[in-house]
């Protein structure tokens, strides 16, 4: 994935790179390794990798980085 991006912002003549980061514990990235991390190394200009922030009251995996909760409202 990390690759297929940096030929995309090349392709489009970027001069930087911004991508959302969901900020994964040490297990997943030493398993799977990160994108972000990857990007970092693959770039050839800056990478700014924006914090992802979950809804007070929930942990990262719950909740969808597009904006949503993935979790069921309190109270159903």
């Amino acid at each position: 994935m990390a690759r297929l991006l940096v030929e995309l912002a090349e392709r489009a003549d970027s001069d930087a790179l911004v991508r959302g980061n969901r900020g994964h514990g040490p297990l997943e990235s030493l398993v799977g390794g990160s994108v972000a991390s990857r990007l970092l190394q693959l770039a050839p200009y800056p990478v700014i990798l924006v914090p992802f922030r979950p809804p007070n009251g929930t942990s990262p995996a719950d909740s969808d980085p597009a904006g949503g909760s993935l979790q069921e409202p309190r109270g159903a």
